[in-house]
């Protein structure tokens, strides 16, 4: 049986796209007969993320993953976020020279910028700096790929998410009630980074 390693900043109870996609893969790759050992903050002491407190992040876990890497084999490593847990993960594969792979899943630059008023390329050139150690960083769409490629990314894989048809059937033209035209519909949470337009595009 082959083990992955998965690290992750974002895990239950936190509600919203990370963490369902990640729950997902988990759930699959164990169908599939693999071992998923999954780091994620509720295994350490963690604090609210300044402004957005239902997001807590753990701190301190230098120790434990050592404690997996020593103890466990481990086939495959993937650093699926880049907050405190990502970065001590990153730092100790790389002194141990074992390579891994990473995932982009959320515009911080866009995060910080609207909430702590931070130098959006400032940020986005430390997304660059976490991600380009890994041996192919994974990207939901071709149009994300285009976006990171152009501001130095490298090794960018596709990494198509899904949707889960046993919750999802298309039943054919869903009927509206009448209302006036246009109509248009948003899907997302709502909040000030969501909204806000991608101004490093």
């Amino acid at each position: 049986m082959k083990t992955l390693l998965l690290v992750t900043d974002a895990w239950h109870p936190q509600v919203n796209g990370v963490v369902v996609a990640l729950d997902h893969v988990k759930t699959i790759l164990e169908k599939r007969g693999f071992n998923v050992i999954l780091v994620h903050p509720g295994l350490f002491f963690t604090i609210p993320l300044p402004l957005y407190p239902e997001i807590r992040f753990g701190i301190f876990p230098r120790k434990i993953l050592r404690t997996i890497l020593d103890t466990e084999h481990i086939d495959f490593v993937h650093i699926a976020t880049e907050g405190p847990i990502g970065l001590t993960a990153r730092s100790l594969f790389k002194r141990r020279g074992i390579k891994f792979t990473t995932s982009y899943h959320t515009h911080f630059q866009l995060y910080t910028h609207v909430r702590f008023k931070q130098c959006l390329g400032l940020v986005f050139g430390l997304l660059c700096w976490f991600h380009k150690s890994a041996e192919m960083t994974m990207v939901a769409t071709p149009s994300l790929k285009s976006v990171l490629e152009a501001h130095n990314f490298r090794n960018l894989v596709l990494w198509s998410l899904g949707v889960d048809s046993t919750l999802f059937v298309q039943s054919g033209r869903a009927s509206l009630p009448s209302m006036p035209k246009p109509v248009f519909t948003y899907f997302s949470r709502l909040a000030p980074e969501k909204t806000r337009r991608n101004s490093f595009v």
